[in-house]
């Protein structure tokens, strides 16, 4: 998609996903979901090794899934100067290295599922392939970065990348484990699109559809009940918490259920987004293709199926434009000391300085991927305006018992940055800002449209000041279009993807999966954005402006849906935990109290041995031999495996169907994740002492180039902890300039909040 010429070498057999539903309907071996995947690829088969290893001779990388179809060590050998990025579940190493899994066993293992579904009731699977769509982008993360390390100096002649897929998968889960460390459990099932630690984040019928409503902070509830003329219930003092409100959530539905059906979703969307209340509908694929939102951002292409027939999908969810200054020269590189040089962690980006303007989930996860690679982020905050998700509820005990240090959430994306604070609205801090930008590669921000434009740093004004500068924006919607000043959360973001209409079963309202969806994945996506900007501006001296729509970023794990409404006119079916092309598939219950499973028995082979395993007679049917007539009998096939399962071990199950080739795993609390045993052999928690919370549990990078981990160097910053060392060893303050400063409230470590923030 960005002017790399990628090869296909496939067996003669052809790739595994063109063997992957839904087909088109006048051509049943031309498989929707490999059409989507494969935009802009070539395709070459390689009937033999050696045929292979003439392909990868005259590669500058070499993707690989383990096991791999040739060795690594033969692969090094015709390519010693490519790097190799093998993708695997578990990764390269560990006690589960090799075993088979697929993207639910994946799910249940790190902590999802357990989260989504009814109080007592089975939990819910995602559909589609969320893990494996999210390590392929974790991988292009890995590689760009390589190649950008290279242009740099910093990267090694001949790189090996382990991208492990659970690794990956836990960018959606990791804040969990560490926040039921700290004592709250944001993963507990409570019911379809209840999530803690906020409500209402969910999804409401309306007169002609479904609308997605967040109201996370205490102005977006009291303004929300406005909206809905029911003043009294954003004035009672019993509602003024996110948690409280969850825990009167059905209570709350009763009163609001009523209302939303009273208006159109376009309606309350105008109503809602024009005071600022993160509202969005919530399409079908069908709806969602005919967005007038990606219809202005020009967001769709066309791709071609093998009959000639063209379908029109979505591209890539960010966009590389060229510096919006023609006459701007390109520009060379700065020359500047390191703040502070990578220590235990990769130098691979050492000398590319990020300015990270972000807040909340995705932005500050963008940043801390390249952080975690070596490169010097430097976090800008405002004591007025920082980043809210250090806590937005701010009471005075909040603020007197420093709870803006305490939030796991923002202290887990925010490791290995330094941390500054700065007024942009007041000129010395906005002149301040300005000196940094000319010694900066990068920036990245995430506020809402026009924000930066009024502090006076749009993009013009930045690349007058740096003409190589990247510059990231990755708004809700992306730039353009009716939707572009929109408020959104992540929730708002997996309201507008489509995905809820893609989980659950049919006749159920639409399904949410998390509490926040949007952040993670559009965080994983903003790194990819920002590695290949840089790679750009290293070769060519160019500044850029990338554009990335963090809805449509989500989209990408609705690639399934979206292929099966293009190819077959039509929506995919909503089955639940059933797959619709084979059987069984799904969780299911096992010994002790809210203990579950999941089993997927994707070949013939798989079936044989699990039949033989579980040893019931009515399973040896011979009209079961087929997938489809196992897809057609699933209810009864399911009845058995759970009569088979009731009086078992969970993790006795698992060890026997892996043990057989089958996709299996344990659907972990929790708490569980903590102690995983693939993520304690490989390194994969770190922990690291931070002031005010003490010793804290870190998730690593989802990549490697070794058998351990990338370490970490050092924890998130306390508010504007490097203020002071980054002025003056970086901009040449004086000891009495910065006091000064700091009286006048332009820099400093404590919040300053007026009276109605």
């Amino acid at each position: 998609d960005f002017g790399a010429r990628v090869i296909d070498v496939e067996p003669p057999e052809g790739h595994a996903t063109r063997a992957l539903p839904p087909f088109a309907r006048d051509d049943a071996t031309a498989s929707g979901l490999h059409a989507l995947l494969s935009p802009n690829k070539q395709s070459a088969v390689a009937a033999s090794e050696a045929e292979l290893l003439r392909w990868v001779a005259a590669a500058d990388v070499v993707l690989d899934w383990e096991p791999a179809r040739v060795d690594a060590a033969r692969l090094r050998a015709a390519a010693p100067r490519a790097i190799l990025a093998s993708l695997s579940w578990y990764g390269l190493t560990g006690p589960l290295a090799g075993l088979p899994a697929n993207d639910a066993a994946i799910c249940a293992q790190i902590g999802w599922v357990k989260g989504i579904g009814e109080p007592g009731g089975m939990p819910l699977l995602p559909s589609g392939h969320p893990i494996s769509v999210l390590g392929g982008v974790t991988a292009f993360i890995a590689v760009a970065a390589e190649l950008l390390g290279r242009e740099l100096g910093n990267g090694r002649p001949a790189a090996r990348v382990d991208v492990s897929l659970l690794e990956a998968a836990m960018c959606i889960t990791e804040v969990a484990p560490i926040a039921f460390f700290n004592g709250s459990n944001l993963l507990a099932r409570l019911g379809r699109n209840r999530f803690p630690p906020n409500y209402p984040a969910g999804i409401f019928a309306t007169r002609d559809g479904w609308i997605g409503v967040t109201a996370l902070t205490p102005r977006q509830w009291r303004d929300l009940c406005e909206l809905l003329g029911v003043p009294e219930l954003g004035r009672d003092p019993r509602h003024q918490v996110g948690l409280q409100r969850l825990a009167d959530a059905d209570a709350l539905d009763a009163r609001l259920a009523p209302i939303f059906r009273e208006r159109s979703a376009e309606e309350w969307l105008l109503a809602g987004q024009a005071r600022r209340i993160p509202l969005a509908p919530v399409p079908t694929p069908a709806e969602l293709l005919a967005s007038e939102q990606l219809e202005a951002r020009g967001s769709l292409r066309e791709i071609a199926l093998p009959s000639g027939r063209t379908l029109r999908a979505p591209g890539p969810p960010f966009r590389l434009v060229s510096a919006p200054l023609a006459e701007v020269a390109r520009g060379a590189p700065t020359p500047r000391k390191p703040l502070r040089e990578p220590e235990r962690r990769p130098s691979l980006l050492r000398g590319v300085r990020i300015l990270d303007l972000t807040m909340g989930w995705a932005g500050p996860l963008a940043a801390r991927h390249l952080a975690d690679l070596g490169a010097e982020v430097v976090k800008i905050e405002s004591r007025r305006r920082f980043d809210w998700w250090r806590g937005w509820e701010l009471t005075a005990a909040f603020l007197e018992g420093r709870g803006f240090e305490k939030s796991p959430a923002h202290n887990m994306v925010n490791r290995n940055k330094l941390g500054v604070t700065l007024d942009l609205t007041d000129p010395r801090g906005a002149e301040l800002f300005e000196r940094l930008v000319v010694q900066s590669d990068a920036l990245i921000e995430n506020y809402s449209a026009g924000v930066m434009e009024k502090l006076g740093f749009g993009d013009r004004r930045l690349h007058e000041l740096n003409p190589r500068l990247v510059i990231v924006t990755m708004p809700p919607f992306g730039r353009g279009g009716p939707w572009h000043d929109f408020r959104a959360y992540g929730s708002t973001v997996e309201h507008a993807s489509g995905l809820p209409h893609l989980n659950g079963a049919e006749g159920e309202p639409p399904t949410m999966l998390h509490i926040a969806l949007g952040d993670p994945i559009a965080g994983v996506h903003g790194a990819a954005a920002l590695a290949l900007a840089l790679l750009q501006q290293r070769r060519t001296g160019a500044g850029q402006v990338v554009d990335l729509s963090q809805t449509e970023a989500l989209m990408s794990l609705g690639v399934h849906g979206l292929a099966h409404q293009l190819v077959r006119g039509e929506p995919p079916p909503r089955l639940g935990n059933a797959h619709p092309g084979f059987a069984p598939h799904g969780c299911y219950a096992c010994r002790g109290e809210d203990q579950w499973f999941t089993l997927s028995v994707e070949t013939d082979a798989q079936w044989r041995a699990f039949r033989a395993l579980v040893a019931a007679p009515e399973l040896l049917a011979p009209e079961l031999e087929s997938a489809s007539a196992r897809c057609a009998a699933r209810n009864r096939i399911d009845a058995r495996v759970a009569a088979w399962a009731l009086a078992r071990d969970r993790d006795e199950i698992v060890a026997a169907l892996q043990s057989r080739g089958i996709p299996a795993a344990g659907v972990l609390d929790v708490n569980e994740v903590l102690t995983h045993p693939q993520l304690e052999a490989r390194g994969f928690w770190q922990w690291i002492e931070r002031d005010v919370v003490g010793v804290q549990p870190h998730p690593s990078a989802p990549h490697r180039t070794s058998e351990s981990p990338h370490a970490i160097d050092f924890p998130a910053p306390t508010l504007g902890r490097d203020t002071r060392d980054v002025l003056h060893r970086s901009l040449g303050l004086s000891l009495a300039e910065l006091d000064e400063l700091e009286r006048e409230g332009v820099i400093g470590t404590v919040p300053i909040v007026s009276a109605g923030d």
